[in-house]
């Protein structure tokens, strides 16, 4: 009946609509779905007005429409994702605007609030018996059970080499995240003597079997009673991490054995039976968590899956503080085969998912909106990353139009996500169709809170994509990983990334020669250095080609002093064709370093494992990709080998070590000791004043437009 009501009222007024084509719904926590969605009798969620949308565009009832929803200030709490999904209407010219209501402040949020009045202190003797003495009059207890509040079953694992997907459920207090009560509370433990490396899943190893390894500390003691620990740590590699649950304890060995496998199995923390496990020993290493007992600092908790009982001893005075366990799994909104919406003005936090999520999206804008704890990443386009179970969204796309493309994402903030900011994949890699997808004016940190290695900020995939204007800093892994063609990324400021990695880059590209064509210019490398493990500004990996990268500022990154070759600002590791123009260097010990490949390495390369298989992907030897890049002519000529070389020019070098070693040719460049003529050296103002002694003596350095890197306009950061 409410249903018939709400389409007569519609019909009522299809005059004012045909004439003003113009439709306002409103929306208010106050509100009631059951009202008209006026201003004064707003509806109460986003999904009624969405249906409301669809009642009127279903009908035909308007040629032009312009559907705007306005929702007012307050907090709306999302249990499923609103999904636009316009199979029939993709080509209209109708538009969406979802937006906050004058400036007010509103939040999406997907979790649960844990009523303060509910916890109280701990007094049954079992759970007494087990908290550390310090914690025995500190921790408070919470049933979610008795108070019909859902949380997930299990811990799930979660790392490099593994789908991401969905986290379990997290606990924030006061909008800080709080960590599972772990031991040490520092730093981490060692690997000691591996009995058994476990299988090695990154090279097919089946079955599949945790590993055993020693470890020769007495707190295992305590933990007889724990029947769901697990450890995190890198077990390997320097830039893989992983979570692992532990099978059990051997208390008179003093060994260890984990259910699943690593990625890479595990190695001892002293190591040294390879380059790669060498360099990365100084970040091997674990920490034991998820343990009643070992709650013992302000903020850990720990949740009994089996009772459903939240156990923490508070960081702060509990009365009036805002406790709330994530819920939500899905994005809380998905635009699927659809286009022209727009979004802003909205946060959303406390998932165990993602923000949003678009496919087959054409014209979607994303402006001045924050995503900030969430458990996956703020948005992703053409990626589920596991999360979404939507029946409506299972049905193929047959013939569909819409390539991601034409989709913008810009002034919003993006920061303490568990696992990256911004997935991005669109255009059309076989016919080198651009997906003109553009991410400007964000800010993204803090964007590795779970899985702390082998995301980025920002993922760009496919071809004809852009990162421009952006500020990505302060995490342990990269800034921008980049898959496929002509992508551009300009003017960025980039800054104390790879804090917590080795073999790595803040922009990183790898493993596939027939991804050529991106541009890297008018970029702000700050601080890309760690004194103890191999990183770099950029890292063109594993035979990448083809790239450009001209007019950028590299202010103390790189590291070529540790494990031999090292890595210098720039690492390009096997690939050629490469060019590099006009860069700035200031302070760093060597501007160009790479590892050339014999003849034979890169014609294995090239005809086995992953790499024949990716450019069979597009067709190399198509007429589209041979006439966009004629080096692929050559490519796979194996017994005429090309020469490999990449190519420098005109670069110019502040206080600098090492220019240059690996497969380089280099034309000019200049370097000096003193400051060049910078408008404020020690404040990292590096404009070169216009009677600089760099640009009189070195006529041909072109200057580099710093004041207009980084962000440009006001965002929402709320």
């Amino acid at each position: 009946m409410k249903t018939i009501l709400l389409t007569f009222v519609f019909i009522l007024s299809f005059f004012f609509w045909v004439v003003a084509q113009k439709t306002d719904f409103y929306v208010s926590p106050s509100g009631k779905d059951s009202n008209p969605g006026t201003i004064s009798q707003p509806f109460a969620t986003l999904e009624k007005a969405r249906q409301a949308i669809d009642i009127i565009s279903g009908k035909g009832l308007v040629e032009v429409p312009q559907f705007t929803v306005l929702l007012r200030g307050g907090t709306y709490h999302f249990e499923q994702s609103v999904v636009f999904s316009d199979l029939e209407i993709i080509n209209s010219v109708r538009t969406i605007t979802i937006k906050n209501f004058a400036e007010e402040k509103v939040v999406f949020s997907g979790g649960i609030r844990l009523p303060v009045s509910s916890f109280c202190l701990v007094k049954d003797k079992e759970t007494l018996n087990r908290l550390r003495p310090e914690a025995k009059d500190k921790v408070v207890v919470f049933d979610l059970k008795a108070n019909n509040i859902p949380y997930d079953s299990a811990l799930i694992q979660q790392g490099f080499g593994h789908k991401i997907r969905s986290s379990s459920c997290t606990l924030y207090f006061n909008k800080e995240l709080l960590p599972l009560a772990r031991w040490p509370n520092e730093g981490k433990l060692p690997i000691g003597t591996v009995i058994d490396p476990g299988s090695k899943p990154r090279w097919d190893d089946p079955p599949y079997r945790g590993a055993i390894f020693k470890y020769d500390y007495d707190r295992a003691a305590n933990w007889t009673k724990a029947n769901d620990v697990w450890i995190y740590g890198v077990f390997a590699n320097g830039f893989s991490d992983d979570n692992l649950k532990v099978e059990s304890f051997n208390q008179k060995g003093k060994t260890l054995k984990t259910v699943q496998p690593h990625t890479y199995g595990v190695f001892s923390s002293t190591d040294t039976s390879t380059w790669d496990i060498t360099h990365a020993r100084q970040l091997r290493g674990y920490y034991v968590y998820n343990l009643l007992e070992e709650i013992d600092l302000p903020g850990e908790y720990f949740l009994d899956r089996k009772t459903g009982k939240l156990y923490l001893w508070p960081p702060n005075n509990l009365e009036n503080a805002e406790i709330e366990l994530t819920e939500l799994t899905e994005p809380f909104l998905v635009f699927y085969n659809t286009s022209k919406i727009s979004v802003s003005g909205i946060q959303f936090e406390c998932s165990r998912g993602m923000g949003i999520y678009l496919n087959y999206a054409d014209g979607i804008n994303i402006e001045n909106c924050v995503f900030r704890n969430l458990s996956l990443l703020g948005i992703s386009i053409g990626e589920s990353y596991g999360s979404l179970t939507l029946p409506s969204l299972k049905k193929k796309i047959v013939d569909s139009q819409i390539q991601n493309q034409n989709n913008r994402i810009e002034n919003c903030t993006i920061y303490n996500t568990g696992s990256g900011g911004i997935y991005l994949e669109g255009g059309d890699r076989v016919n080198l169709v651009s997906g003109n997808n553009t991410i400007t004016n964000c800010e993204i940190h803090g964007y590795s809170k779970i899985q702390k290695a082998g995301v980025a900020a920002i993922a760009l995939k496919g071809v004809g994509n852009s990162v421009s204007h952006c500020y990505i800093h302060d995490a342990p892994h990269m800034a921008i990983q980049l898959w496929g063609n002509n992508h551009l990324i300009e003017y960025n400021h980039i800054q104390n990334v790879c804090t917590n990695t080795s073999d790595a880059g803040a922009v990183y590209a790898g493993r596939n020669p027939s991804a050529l064509g991106t541009i890297i210019r008018y970029n702000f490398f700050d601080s890309i250095i760690q004194p103890e493990n191999l990183v770099c500004a950029i890292y063109l990996d594993d035979g990448t080609c083809g790239y450009k990268v001209t007019d950028n500022i590299f202010y103390r990154c790189g590291n070529p002093e540790k494990f031999g070759n090292g890595f210098g600002t720039f690492h390009i590791n096997g690939g050629y064709g490469n060019y590099m123009d006009n860069n700035l260097f200031i302070e760093c010990k060597r501007a160009y370093g790479g590892t050339s490949w014999t003849d034979k390495k890169w014609i294995e390369y090239l005809t086995k494992g992953v790499v024949p298989v990716r450019l069979k992907e597009v067709n190399i030897d198509s007429d589209i990709y041979q006439e966009a890049y004629p080096m692929l002519k050559s490519l796979r000529d194996t017994l005429t080998l090309p020469p490999r070389f990449n190519y420098t020019s005109n670069d110019l070098l502040v206080r600098c070590g090492e220019f240059a070693k690996g497969s380089y040719q280099h034309k000019a460049y200049w370097e000096t000791n003193d400051d060049p003529g910078f408008v404020d050296f020690k404040n990292k103002d590096f404009t070169l004043k216009i009677d600089s002694e760099a640009l009189n003596k070195y006529p041909g350095f072109r200057t580099i437009p710093f004041k207009e890197i980084g962000l440009m306009k006001q965002r929402l950061t709320r």
